[in-house]
């Protein structure tokens, strides 16, 4: 019987060859740092080709896989020509491969006249310490204290080179150009390559550009402003912002320490939050119809929403404002204009709420709350929140009647 290379396998043969080929599911076998395999059995198949036969399973044969463990192994025998294997003993506690022997024969288990292969078991590297993150922060200064935890390593721009501190520690004065020079590798501050850092330069210098905008210590500002009374409208032409000691007055500046911001020309949409504030110059706040900007209930009561100056734009039906008492409100001026009521398609305007009137008074002369106001006749009212009470600060409606509460 002529027997071939089992690698030549499908390479036809005259019909008194044979050729085998060993197909494994993995090889080499893969472990983690801790020896854990990471597929937990092996596959072992033995193909078998006669002459110009199509491959098929070498059933039949004599096929042996040892499996070795620290201190202990399993053998596994089959003639199916195939087999699987758990690469995990059964131990009560598991241990796990550290190599695999694949014997096979034609006529026996101690005849390896086929083949004898010792899989290698590989594992990953030793799971190392995890590294320092780099933090840029700018230019060296020898007043300033670097300090390199376990976590992050500063690095700065000293000269025309970058450096990274490389020992957890910290400094103060140790110019990173001279330790590096003289102590190379072992120094407090060793050499970041240029193409590893050439990237960051335009943030790492003082004055330096992202985009269009200007970098300097804690602020990011725009190139465009003023210098003293000279206007700045030219790329290149800015300095240092009067906020960090300079005489330059950006269009727009940022300190990302205190978040304080400073801008020329705004155009916020939603909400605003501030404890305090000045406005100067004339403020426009455009009035808006009730349907447009008011939720509306079940009874078709309209509510205040987000905004304040209101006209009557209701066709047909009542224009019935709920002045609710929510704390939201307080200290919120209402503005609201309607038009007068000279045909059934205009409506009348209703405000219901806690509300005062300089004309509802009780017998000795103090303030009386009414439940509700009714114009038809047309004006302008101004009304304040104060503690989910509203008071009328201006009635210039023609005509009003009350429902006193």
């Amino acid at each position: 019987m002529n027997q071939v290379s089992t690698y030549d396998s499908l390479v036809p043969y005259p019909e008194s060859a044979i050729g085998y080929n060993l197909a494994l599911s993995q090889n080499p076998i893969v472990c983690d740092a801790a020896g854990i395999p990471k597929l937990n059995t092996l596959d072992v198949t033995l193909w078998r080709k006669v002459g110009n036969d199509k491959m098929e399973v070498a059933s039949g044969t004599f096929l042996k896989v040892t499996v070795y463990f620290p201190e202990s192994s399993r053998v596994n025998y089959t003639t199916a020509g195939k087999i699987t294997v758990s690469l995990v003993s059964s131990d009560t506690i598991p241990k796990y491969v550290t190599s695999v022997k694949i014997e096979a024969g034609e006529n026996s288990y101690d005849v390896h006249d086929i083949v004898d292969l010792t899989v290698p078991v590989n594992r990953d590297g030793a799971e190392g310490k995890t590294g320092r993150l780099p933090v840029p922060y700018g230019e060296y200064s020898p007043t300033v204290t670097y300090t390199a935890t376990d976590r992050i390593a500063p690095y700065v721009l000293c000269g025309k080179q970058y450096y990274i501190m490389n020992k957890t520690t910290s400094v103060i004065g140790l110019n990173p150009a001279r330790d590096y020079a003289e102590k190379g590798q072992n120094a407090t501050w060793i050499l970041l390559e240029s193409y590893k850092a050439a990237f960051y330069e335009v943030i790492m210098a003082q004055l330096g550009l992202i985009g269009k905008a200007v970098f300097y210590d804690e602020y990011m500002y725009s190139q465009y402003g003023k210098n003293g009374t000279t206007a700045v409208a030219n790329e290149g032409n800015y300095g240092i912002p009067t906020e960090a000691g300079g005489s330059f007055e950006p269009n727009m500046l940022l300190n990302f320490l205190t978040g304080y911001f400073k801008c020329n020309n705004v155009d916020i949409t939603g909400h605003i939050n501030a404890t305090s504030g000045t406005f100067a110059g004339f403020i426009n706040i455009p009035f808006k119809g009730v349907s447009q900007c008011c939720s509306v209930d079940s009874k078709g009561k309209y509510h205040l929403a987000d905004n304040f100056n209101l006209y009557n734009d209701v066709y047909m039906y009542d224009c019935f404002i709920k002045l609710d008492t929510d704390d939201k409100y307080d200290g919120i001026t209402l503005n609201i204009y309607t038009r007068p009521r000279l045909s059934k398609m205009d409506s009348p305007l209703i405000l219901e709420g806690n509300i005062y009137h300089p004309k509802s008074k009780d017998s000795n002369g103090l303030f009386k709350p009414v439940s509700s106001i009714l114009s038809e006749s047309g004006g302008f009212m101004q009304l304040l929140n104060i503690m989910g009470n509203w008071f009328v600060a201006i009635d210039a409606m023609a005509e009003v009647t009350f429902n006193v509460l």
